[in-house]
Parts: C-alpha cells; sequence; structure tokens
C-alpha cells in the first residue's frame, strides 16, 4: 500500500489542492458508497473534490490508480488488511492528529457522494462509527504531546481502520453482496 509522502507528491503533480489524507478518505468513501462503480469514477470523483486536473500526468494517474485498487483489494480482501493513509509515526503527533480529523472528514463525504441513501440506513455498530467518525473530523486540532496522547491516537487509528471495514461490510450486506 502507498505511503502518504509518496501520495502527497502524486496528488501534488496533479494540482490538488486538498489534504492527502482527505483525499484517501473520500476515495475510501466513495468506494465503499458506490463499490461498483470502478476505480476510473472513484478517482474522478476524488480529483474533483480535491480541486485536482481531472486529467493528470500519466504517471500520477498511475500511482493514483494503484491505490485505487489498493483500497479494494484491502476491504475485500478477508485479511482485514485495509489502512488509513496518513503521516507516518515519526511526524508529529500534531500533524498526525489532524490528519487523521481529515481524513475522517474526507470518508464521510465520499460515503456521502457515493451513497446518502445507504449512509443514513446504516444502524448499529456501523452508525455508531460514521457518528464517531463526524466526532473525530470536529477534533482536528485537540492532539496534545504527550505519551497518553500517542495511545489514544493509536487507538483512533485503529478504531477507524475497523469502522470502516465495518461500514462497507454493512453496506455490502444491505446490497446483498456479502
Amino acid at each position: 500500500m502507498i505511503g502518504h509522502t509518496a501520495l502527497a507528491e502524486a496528488l501534488a503533480r496533479t494540482g490538488a489542492l486538498g489534504d492527502t489524507s482527505e483525499f484517501h478518505g473520500t476515495l475510501c468513501g466513495l468506494y465503499c458508497g458506490m463499490p461498483d462503480a470502478g476505480p476510473h469514477a472513484w478517482l474522478e470523483r476524488s480529483l474533483a473534490a480535491a480541486d485536482a486536473d481531472t486529467l493528470p500526468p500519466a504517471d500520477s494517474r498511475a500511482v493514483l490508480e494503484e491505490v485505487a485498487r489498493d483500497v479494494h483489494a484491502a476491504l475485500t480482501s478477508d485479511e482485514l488488511a485495509f489502512e488509513p493513509v496518513l503521516p507516518d509515526d515519526e511526524r508529529p503527533l500534531a500533524e498526525r492528529a489532524p490528519a487523521l480529523a481529515r481524513w475522517c472528514e474526507g470518508f464521510l463525504y465520499g460515503l456521502a457522494v457515493g451513497d446518502a441513501a445507504g449512509m443514513r440506513a446504516l444502524n448499529g455498530d456501523a452508525a455508531e462509527a460514521l457518528a464517531d467518525f463526524a466526532r473525530i473530523a470536529r477534533t482536528a486540532d485537540a492532539a496534545g504531546a504527550g505519551e497518553a496522547d500517542e495511545s489514544a491516537y493509536a487507538e483512533l487509528v485503529e478504531y477507524v481502520r475497523v469502522g470502516v471495514q465495518l461500514v462497507f461490510e454493512e453496506l455490502q450486506r444491505r446490497r446483498g453482496q456479502r
């Protein structure tokens, strides 16, 4: 799976104004909301949301298409391999926490664009995960720098990772695809 820096570089070559983590969140939300549309459709909508050139250079397009295929592969795998693309753990928490908030914001946006009705119809744990994602998206500047804050951040990332898989699987069940 692509790292945050490599994705940021590919997006920069498209002229994207949006945030790297938010772009990935949007792409993942679109995939969850409209899995049958295919990588091209998810990518086009994600690029438009990031105010990027919808006809990026071939090398950037290849990287972004690979990211879209990776999202599909991770979420449909039985290995629970999905990971949100966020800044590396070596980056300061003050950078990583807002990126997680933007990722959640992008995911909610992409899901709403992809399948607003399905999103509203979710209940139970999947609906709770989406409500929690909205709370995370509103707390972009709440991170400290202590060891407890690092632990809390790691737990949130794991919660988001599992929550996305839960939402995807629930939507698939509702569509009769799982």
